[in-house]
């Protein structure tokens, strides 16, 4: 069971779709990429504890995101928010 991913310094600019199958994921590592948009399933990661996105391209998150618990580590600066 994968609990943590950690995918940083990677020049990622899009997530799969299917990154929204990880249930089990609790620390999910994404900074320091070019993602501009995050996808809708990002909202069924239920046991995430910690979602770090500092210094990507984000203009926005998706309304799904407050799915997400409400004690999660939300992390996202230096994004053009």
């Amino acid at each position: 069971q994968l609990t943590i991913l950690g995918m940083a310094h990677n020049k990622i600019q899009e997530i799969p779709f299917g990154i929204g199958k990880l249930r089990n994921i609790q620390v999910l590592i994404l900074s320091f990429n070019q993602i501009q948009i995050l996808p809708q399933s990002m909202g069924n990661l239920e046991s995430l504890k910690e979602l770090l996105l500092r210094s990507n391209r984000l203009r926005y998150l998706p309304i799904e995101i407050s799915k997400l618990s409400k004690d999660i580590l939300l992390n996202i600066d230096d994004n053009p928010l």
